[in-house]
């Protein structure tokens, strides 16, 4: 799949290292330019971050391209971010197949891409009706079989350990400091990262997994104000 941009989605087996990480598997329902933030602050504490692509179409949603400006950020943001609870969806991260504009540009190997030619109108009725059924059918499958699903979903192998935690349910008026005053008391911690422009959510780092280990399941479901007890992924 190649994205507009100069991105192109990986396939199995993982791609060749390059300096840009593609992210998928992310929550459709996050509005792009929080997701964008979120993934800024997540992934800065592996290096410079050029550009950050991520678009709402349907053949692109849940996905974003993460460039940085060397290859060794990126390997480190792949080898530490893989399955990582993000909005409450595991990441599946990896190397995208070619390089971004951004760093083909930048090293002089850029070349211009012919853009693909639009669908026809009556080829774009069908594939719309073909989906329709497909969905009828899906629901139809999910609901006969909806006891199997609960139950291979719940064998599910837990997210590996990160020393960067997730919250969620804050009050508005939280803040960084706030924040620190709560996740200080526990040993390990560096600092705590509000996401600009959004409440109720914020990024808490340690040094190391375990001491985030550690404060996750001591602070899991603390009241910290009145009608919020916060959620640490």
């Amino acid at each position: 799949m190649e994205e507009p941009n100069g991105h192109s989605a990986p396939t199995i087996p993982s791609q060749p290292q390059n300096q840009t990480v593609y992210v998928h598997n992310l929550n459709e329902k996050t509005k792009v330019d929080e997701l964008k933030k979120s993934l800024y602050l997540l992934f800065s504490q592996f290096g410079n971050i050029v550009e950050i692509h991520s678009v709402k179409t349907y053949k692109l949603r849940g996905q974003a391209w993460i460039v940085f400006d060397n290859m060794e950020s990126s390997i480190k943001a792949v080898n530490q971010m893989n399955g990582y609870n993000f909005y409450n969806k595991p990441l599946k991260v990896g190397f995208a197949n070619v390089k971004s504009d951004v760093v083909s540009k930048g090293d002089g190997t850029f070349m211009h891409r012919p853009k693909r030619k639009s669908e026809s109108t009556s080829k774009k009725q069908k594939k719309k009706q073909a989906t329709s059924v497909s969905k009828k059918s899906d629901k139809k499958k999910s609901e006969s079989s909806s006891g199997s699903s609960h139950s291979s979903t719940s064998n599910e192998p837990p997210a590996p350990p990160n020393k960067i935690l997730f919250i969620e349910n804050l009050p508005n008026q939280a803040n960084d400091m706030m924040l620190s005053m709560l996740f200080q008391q526990h040993q390990g911690f560096s600092e705590a990262r509000m996401v600009p422009g959004k409440s109720g959510i914020c990024f808490v780092e340690f040094v190391d997994a375990f001491s985030a280990g550690q404060a996750m399941e001591a602070l899991q479901g603390f009241q910290i104000a009145p009608g919020h007890k916060i959620k640490i992924t």
